[in-house]
């Protein structure tokens, strides 16, 4: 009966220390993060490789793509042996800063073209257009007899 109270307690025991001390495989994976995520409308990821990638990857190059719209890796059609492909991830899908800039060099040529840039008139009301001669200034409009 002694023994059969030693190993109870001691299974006990072992039980016990296993509960509170967890292998350290476990333990050294932190808390997952709490913070806000921050969202960007425009994630976009590209795919990266080590330079063994499958012909599909090789086809799409360095396009990013919405990260909604991606498919996992390896990609279903992948025929490499061993994928090696990674998402890259971008805040958003341009990859160069300003896209604007063609645009506002088209509308510096229209105006060097000799035509007129509308967006400087106000509006078409009386009132606008008082407001817009008073705007305009002018050296011969100025009274120099004084």
């Amino acid at each position: 009966m002694l023994v059969f109270t030693i190993i109870v307690f001691t299974a006990m025991g072992v039980t016990f220390w296993c509960l509170r001390h967890p292998p350290k495989r476990a333990r050294r994976h932190g808390k997952a993060r709490t913070g806000p995520v921050i969202q960007h409308p425009f994630h976009a990821v590209s795919i990266r490789h080590n330079g063994c990638a499958c012909s599909v990857v090789n086809a799409v190059g360095n396009r990013r793509f919405l990260a909604a719209n991606i498919p996992q890796l390896p990609l279903p059609s992948c025929d490499a042996p061993h994928c090696s492909c990674r998402y890259v991830h971008h805040d958003d899908r341009r990859q160069h800063d300003n896209r604007r800039m063609v645009y506002s060099l088209r509308s510096d040529l229209y105006v060097l073209a000799g035509n007129s840039e509308r967006r400087v008139a106000r509006g078409r009301r009386a009132s606008d257009k008082e407001a817009n001669r008073a705007s305009t200034f002018d050296l011969e409009d100025m009274d120099m007899s004084a």
